[in-house]
């Protein structure tokens, strides 16, 4: 029993990570594209949809994802085995009020397709920004 529950453990983290990158990256850009084209989500089939979907939401996710680990690989963690794992987490937690924030303006005043996305570039930006920042102040 002890040989087996260090794998039960391992693929938990593997199966939770994976679900979050892909609520992450599925869900806000099935939600934008349902709101906004939503002939287009109910003629694709499930997985033209999901790609689509992801081909929203992962570039931003990717640029996160760059530097959220030069952050990490920058600063004294205590997850050194883990680090990819982390890294993955932490991006994804950080995508998600860049999409949402703006389907959450777009319940409360009506926007188009494209001010959401200026919206969902804008917050990018301004993360970027700031990554950019928080690394240049620990360089020195």
């Amino acid at each position: 029993m002890e040989v087996i529950e260090p794998i039960f453990k391992e693929s938990a983290v593997k199966l939770s990570t994976l679900l979050l990158i892909l609520a992450t990256n599925i869900c806000p850009g099935f939600i934008t594209l349902y709101i906004f084209r939503e002939d287009l989500i109910l003629d694709l089939e499930l997985i033209k949809t999901c790609i689509l979907c992801c081909a929203v939401c992962f570039p931003i996710w990717l640029i996160n994802f760059y530097f959220i680990s030069r952050n990490i690989r920058n600063q004294e963690t205590g997850f050194k085995n883990n680090k990819i794992n982390l890294t993955v987490i932490v991006s994804s937690i950080v995508t998600l009020p860049v999409f949402y924030l703006p389907l959450i303006i777009n319940f409360y005043y009506i926007l188009s397709f494209r001010s959401v996305f200026q919206i969902v570039f804008i917050t990018e930006l301004v993360m970027i920004i700031y990554f950019i920042l928080s690394l240049r102040k620990k360089k020195k």
